[in-house]
């Protein structure tokens, strides 16, 4: 059973009014005199923000259709007030102007919590995350789903830990598609990750688990699947030492085991990675690391890149970027590099970069200073990226989505 959302849609423009002391028309410029100015053209599409009332919602995915855009999106968790609502994951379908088309909630009675959406095609998606029956913080279940554009359930499975930790408590946290399998990446509760390899039909084909390990992402290509997860470093009891595990396509056995250690300074954080990308010869590792010196606003992470070769795993470039609390996401834009996430002082933050990390563009969007985007893609004149904000009125979270032109500016 479908049940529609509460949306509020807003458009942000910018319109900017000019006055006369008389009403008397202005005198037209002759060659010593300063042009008046141009009226800006406000934004075409601006910014559009959707969600219920009284509750925290978050953007979590958004691809591209022939009909414009399908979003997916966790909403109706805890509220400003910290109380917890259902937690539901909502589909929604946008013009090309990111206007609303259609609106369903997938119908369970049970707590999920989106953790990543893809696209299998216009009509199919793969939803990862976890599940409870009681609530948010009780008995959280791996599981995996398989939609279509309405959110009707085509095929479901809940993922189980390896005979060393049996409780099935835990998220798959990743989800890569290739080749007609499904790479995922799972943290299970107890410090434990899993890479597992399932075919169309949710059924497994192999699994490779890291005990003592967190925070785990997952990629593949035609040669190799790449599995990153951390460990903790006792002296600074922070997970900081980051893992790139090379594994056989086939089987899943680990080929090579690669570590790269986090930046120790003035504040030290978990090195974690939010999301892998590649291109023919190496992976490029976003996420967050520690900082040399205390950033502006006192003590937080910072954004960082990491280039690594895929045949043996040796670091080639880092790059940190000092105006980021962390990236979440990294996408290919010709020559160039596109990343985003959340700033160092808390709000949306999407940046145009080469590849040494010179900045080529900037976009900010900060309504509360708790604002973030938590995905980005490319379209054919620039971008479209969802996100979530807090309403400085209510302290509500609401999702955010936005398209942006090829210099950086709104549409």
């Amino acid at each position: 059973m479908k049940k529609q959302i509460l949306s509020t849609i807003f458009c942000i423009g910018i319109i900017i009014c000019s006055c006369s002391s008389d009403d008397s028309p202005a005198p037209a410029p002759t060659g010593g005199e300063t042009p008046t100015e141009e009226t800006p053209t406000p934004p075409e599409v601006g910014l559009k923000f959707f969600g219920l009332n009284e509750s925290s919602d978050f953007g979590v995915n958004i691809f591209k259709t022939s009909y414009g855009y399908i979003s997916f999106e966790l909403i109706n968790g805890s509220n400003g007030a910290g109380t917890t609502g259902d937690s539901d994951i909502a589909i929604r379908k946008l013009t090309d102007k990111l206007e609303v088309i259609e609106e369903n909630i997938m119908d369970t009675s049970s707590y999920d919590m989106l953790r990543k959406a893809i696209q299998i095609d216009e009509d199919t998606y793969i939803l990862v995350g976890s599940r409870s029956v009681v609530d948010f913080f009780t008995s959280n279940f791996p599981i995996i789903q398989m939609v279509n554009g309405k959110g009707e359930v085509l095929k479901s499975t809940i993922i189980g830990g390896s005979a060393a930790n049996t409780s099935n408590n835990g998220a798959i946290n990743d989800v890569f598609l290739l080749n007609n399998e499904i790479y995922l990446a799972i943290n299970f509760d107890g410090s434990q990750t899993t890479a597992i390899v399932l075919d169309m039909n949710l059924v497994e084909k192999w699994r490779n688990t890291f005990n003592s390990t967190r925070y785990s992402k997952i990629f593949a290509d035609p040669t190799a699947v790449y599995f990153i997860n951390n460990k903790l470093n006792p002296a600074a009891s922070l997970y900081n030492t980051l893992i790139l595990n090379k594994l056989n396509i086939s089987d899943g056995t680990t080929v090579t085991s690669t570590e790269y250690e986090n930046i120790l300074g003035q504040f030290n954080s978990e090195f974690n990675i939010n999301k892998i990308n590649a291109d023919n010869d190496y992976l490029y590792l976003a996420g967050q690391g520690g900082r040399p010196k205390l950033a502006e606003n006192g003590q937080i992470p910072q954004g960082t890149l990491l280039k690594v070769n895929k045949t043996d795993g040796n670091e080639v470039a880092r790059l940190t970027f000092d105006k980021y609390w962390y990236l979440s996401d990294i996408e290919f834009s010709g020559n160039d590099i596109i990343i985003g996430g959340w700033s160092n002082r808390s709000f949306i933050k999407i940046d145009k970069i080469d590849t040494e990390g010179n900045q080529i563009w900037t976009y900010e969007y900060n309504e509360s200073q708790n604002d973030v985007v938590s995905d980005i893609i490319l379209n054919d004149n620039g971008l479209t990226f969802i996100g979530s904000v807090q309403r400085q009125a209510t302290g509500d979270r609401d999702i955010v989505a936005g398209i942006l032109k090829s210099d950086g500016t709104l549409k």
